[in-house]
């Protein structure tokens, strides 16, 4: 069984080379969503899957990954669910239980905030990040052990119908079993104390946002 899933979107693809490389060789599992393919066609790497309407993938990689063999899923423009709900759909359909998203944000905060909650909807079966070289975003629904650098920039903040109640450890401002209210976005601007972070959260769930700073 496939353990864990890299989905190229089709949002910003600002990001070097080396790092869709760094990020796409810790999978098991490729997937094109659409024209997240062209990115994938350039570096030369196959998807295991294509999926999406295929309104915004040029002719070339569609053509291409048609002759590499790879697995394409094709919906019909008008329907209800966006590629990325599809992907993730086909994600969990085959019991990966681990995906990142790459190239998810763009110019449409609309787009960024469907995917927010596309990643909050399926967290209960998969642990979805969505990175960049810039920013990591995740769902935490109990405890999470992270990741960090010590003077980074970290938001956490509720999503999901219930209020969250939070514990962070590791930060410049550090709770014990606070609620974070929808209304009330408490936990923006926190700040790494330690070369890694817990999240934990009691009733809820919450979103953080990691600004990645170089170790270096």
């Amino acid at each position: 069984m496939k353990k864990s899933a890299v989905a190229v979107l089709g949002g910003d693809t600002s990001d070097t080379d080396e790092y869709y490389r760094s990020q796409i060789e810790e999978t098991s599992f490729i997937v094109g969503v659409d024209a997240g393919a062209d990115t994938l066609h350039r570096l030369q790497i196959v998807p295991d899957l294509l999926v999406g309407d295929m309104d915004s993938i040029s002719a070339s990689s569609l053509s291409w990954c048609s002759s590499k063999g790879t697995e394409i899923i094709s919906f019909p423009d008008e329907k209800d669910e966006p590629d990325t709900e599809l992907a993730l759909s086909e994600i969990e359909r085959r019991g990966i239980s681990r995906a990142v998203l790459l190239d998810f944000d763009g110019s449409r905060l609309d787009h960024f905030l469907a995917t927010l909650m596309l990643m909050y909807g399926f967290s209960d079966s998969i642990n979805v990040e969505a990175r960049s070289s810039r920013l990591n975003i995740g769902i935490v629904r109990k405890t999470a052990s992270l990741e960090a650098v010590s003077g980074e920039t970290w938001s956490i903040l509720p999503i999901g119908p219930e209020r969250a109640v939070v514990t962070l450890r590791g930060f410049k401002y550090e709770v014990e079993n606070r609620a974070f209210p929808h209304e009330r976005p408490l936990g923006v601007s926190n700040m790494a104390q330690e070369g890694s972070v817990e999240i934990s959260v009691s009733s809820g769930a919450v979103a953080y946002f990691r600004w990645i700073k170089s170790s270096g």
